[in-house]
């Protein structure tokens, strides 16, 4: 007896809806718009989602040296380092990058059997919490990018609605129409050209600071427990360094504004004194690392005292970048030659006082 009309047309239908999956999984595996298993042949389809995007820069770009960390090293741009280390570098540093998300982004460089240089911002506010969180600035934080399993990208890149709008840009701009803008991933995610830095600017971030005081160094205080800040730069740190004694590591406390640092110890002096004993942890477990050196610029006058350099309390200008890689250059300000009690006396100082009345506005 002949199935039933409707039985061969749920096996009809069936195949046409498995051939139309395997078709768009193959167009996207083809165009492959986050350029994850090729670098691209067309001008590339950068999105602002960098975590979705530098793994598949990683694992294809041509370099030799990374910047890894936060948003304090996004605007250390090719040309600068180049200029003055002579490497061909990739940034890969992801704004509010947790340290596992940092430690996952070299990582897939390091698999790579490509590098031999890394600069690497030591920013005290991502050591916080618990090892395993990640950010989600980006969305859902795209593990399948990150690991070693190639079934991974399937359900989660190649069968994706997000994807296939991706793709369709693409084809559409290969068939002469400018549906998107050919950016370089530096264009992308430099920001200092997007930012107003000056005096008004710390002022209103002190106020906005000020406001979340409570919630953030209250509330919140025990993520900054001193054993999370050393435990997370002991796994996803030091571990990485210790086991790649091929790689130069250049890492660096970046220079917060002063003002930053006053309102932590005024918050909660017990976070303050931790952060201080965090740096002593990390200057002295890196004694052992021959492959390592840090750098300490939070308690550079020069740099932390000036208004002009900052576009909030913590984020520094362009010009200020090309300093840190000058003093880094030349070996200046390199954490074991900085008194290891001078940011505390900073912070505490009559001088520094006098400084924040009379650049805040304060009474």
């Amino acid at each position: 007896m002949n199935d039933p009309i409707f039985k061969r047309y749920l096996r009809w239908l069936s195949l046409a809806v498995g051939v139309a999956l395997l078709g768009l999984i193959a167009l996207n595996w083809l165009v492959d718009p986050l350029q994850f298993y090729r670098r691209a042949s067309y001008p590339p389809f950068i999105i602002d989602q960098k975590r979705f995007q530098i793994p598949g820069i990683a694992k294809h770009y041509d370099y030799d040296a990374v910047v890894v960390g936060t948003s304090m090293s996004e605007n250390i741009r090719v040309s600068d380092v180049r200029e003055r280390f002579g490497w061909t570098i990739l940034n890969l540093a992801l704004q509010g990058g947790s340290a596992r998300e940092q430690r996952l982004a070299l990582e897939v460089a390091l698999r790579t059997g490509k590098l031999r240089h890394v600069l690497w911002d030591v920013n005290w506010e991502y050591l916080r919490g618990d090892p395993d969180w990640v950010a989600d600035y980006d969305g859902t934080f795209p593990f399948y990018f990150y690991d070693e399993n190639a079934g991974n990208e399937i359900g989660s890149y190649l069968w994706s609605v997000d994807t296939t709008k991706s793709s369709a840009k693409i084809l559409l701009r290969r068939a002469g129409l400018k549906t998107y803008e050919s950016r370089t991933p530096e264009e992308v995610f430099t920001w200092f050209n997007r930012k107003q830095f000056g005096i008004e600017s710390l002022r209103r971030s002190w106020k906005k600071y000020v406001t979340k005081r409570e919630v953030t160094y209250g509330r919140r205080a025990g993520e900054y427990a001193l054993s999370n800040l050393n435990g997370n730069f002991d796994r996803h740190f030091l571990e990485v360094i210790r086991q790649h004694p091929e790689v130069e590591f250049k890492l660096y406390f970046p220079p917060f504004s002063l003002a930053y640092y006053a309102d932590l110890r005024a918050a909660n002096p017990q976070v303050f004194a931790d952060l201080l004993a965090n740096k002593r942890h990390i200057v002295q477990a890196l004694e052992s690392c021959p492959n390592a050196q840090i750098f300490d610029f939070q308690s550079e006058v020069a740099i932390v005292r000036n208004a002009t350099n900052y576009c909030d309390l913590m984020h520094y200008s362009h010009t200020t970048t090309l300093q840190l890689l000058d003093d880094m250059r030349a070996g200046n300000r390199q954490a074991c030659n900085v008194p290891a009690d001078e940011l505390r006396r900073l912070v505490e100082s009559a001088q520094t006082d006098a400084w924040l009345r009379a650049t805040l506005e304060l009474p």
